[in-house]
């Protein structure tokens, strides 16, 4: 509320004395019963209850398909093997298998980890 322009207080209800409505465990009754009126309070409510099975991780997926753009390695490939009659889109099947290997990079089948051939492949590259 504003007097002669400038900002006032207004007491809008009184609630009792601070001390009081401590003690007596008041406050968060109060608050608990306002809340029922609050939108955002009723929105966190339900979030409480929601539990999340599984999650997709999309941004290395975006990185990886700007720099294959920008590096124009799909028109590169199509060049070499659009004219090789294949059944289906081999340069998206390269592009999903090249992301794969970014995205995990240990093979699925795993390797023998005392393997003298696999330890210097992954030590020298």
């Amino acid at each position: 509320m504003r007097v002669k322009g400038k900002p006032r207080q207004k007491v809008v209800a009184y609630l009792g004395r601070l001390d009081e409505l401590r003690e007596e465990g008041a406050i968060d009754a109060l608050v608990e019963g306002l809340a029922r009126y609050a939108y955002r309070t009723q929105v966190l409510d339900v979030a409480r209850d929601l539990f999340v099975h599984a999650a997709k991780e999309y941004g290395p997926v975006l990185v990886f398909k700007r720099l294959w753009e920008e590096l124009g390695l799909g028109e590169l490939l199509t060049r070499y093997v659009g004219a090789r009659g294949y059944g289906f889109d081999v340069v998206a099947a390269i592009f999903a298998m090249v992301l794969n290997r970014l995205l995990s990079p240990v093979p699925s089948w795993g390797y023998p980890a005392g393997s003298r051939r696999w330890r210097s492949l992954l030590l020298w590259g």
